[in-house]
């Protein structure tokens, strides 16, 4: 990675947040990958908290693999308390593109259901973008929908989080009586598929704790940082370890 000065970082980091610079253009200038410029950003959370919490608003986590997009919940949520669409993806934790393709996809459904509620919410759309009032008929049916029983209550962040965790639990308890490598393989993963999952939490947890008040909550060492992830990972110190 390119050697700057912090000073010269921070201002970076701004033309990032304010749009005048995308964060993979930045990651060619510092001749970095992601991940490297990711550890970077989140040393700011030491060095400069006010900074970082401006880049967590303008680009809040969202976790990878979401499993499931609880969508007609979703759906319902904007139709009925008047939610933009760019805030609702937000909440949810996905991508406004994803969102709209997927009421796109609604369209082409075999069930009438699906196609109405995909006409119901363009309609809605195109309403609230040119200040129209619903029509008597469109606020029916907007009035009459519910939450389908079978459709995902828990936030998918929080859901993957204690997926995560779960998997951190596990690992740390084998790593007690085996190597590192040896409990990655018990639990049907490659040690550096664990190492990118546990990333991936201490990554949320970090930004959760920035947004809650990480001026407080974090007490980290700044000339740690870019040991963090990995003390907590290669915490478990084994006999199995000690032989090899």
């Amino acid at each position: 990675m390119k050697e700057i000065k912090d000073s010269e970082f921070e201002q970076l980091m701004l033309e990032v947040i304010e749009g005048k610079k995308s964060r993979v253009k930045l990651a060619e200038e510092l001749q970095t990958d992601w991940r490297t410029l990711n550890k970077k950003i989140q040393l700011l959370s030491m060095t400069n908290p006010e900074l970082y919490k401006k880049f967590v608003e303008k680009y809040p986590y969202k976790p990878k693999e979401i499993t499931a997009i609880p969508l007609k919940t979703m759906l319902v949520e904007f139709l009925k308390t008047g939610i933009r669409m760019q805030d609702l993806a937000n909440k949810y934790g996905i991508g406004e593109r994803t969102l709209r393709r997927k009421i796109d996809a609604l369209k082409k459904s075999d069930d009438p259901k699906d196609r109405e509620l995909h006409d119901i919410c363009k309609q809605t759309a195109y309403n609230r973008a040119h200040g129209k009032k619903m029509n008597f008929e469109l606020q029916r049916k907007i009035d009459e929908l519910e939450i389908q029983e079978e459709e995902i209550k828990q936030d998918d962040k929080e859901k993957r989080r204690q997926q995560l965790l779960q998997i951190e639990k596990n690992y740390n308890e084998l790593c007690r009586i085996m190597s590192k490598e040896k409990a990655a393989e018990a639990m049907g993963y490659t040690y550096n598929r664990v190492y990118k999952l546990l990333d991936e939490l201490y990554c949320m947890e970090i930004q959760n704790n920035a947004i809650k008040g990480f001026k407080e909550d974090i007490k980290v060492n700044p000339k740690e940082i870019n040991q963090v992830l990995d003390e907590k990972i290669t915490k478990p110190t084994t006999e199995t370890e000690k032989e090899k």
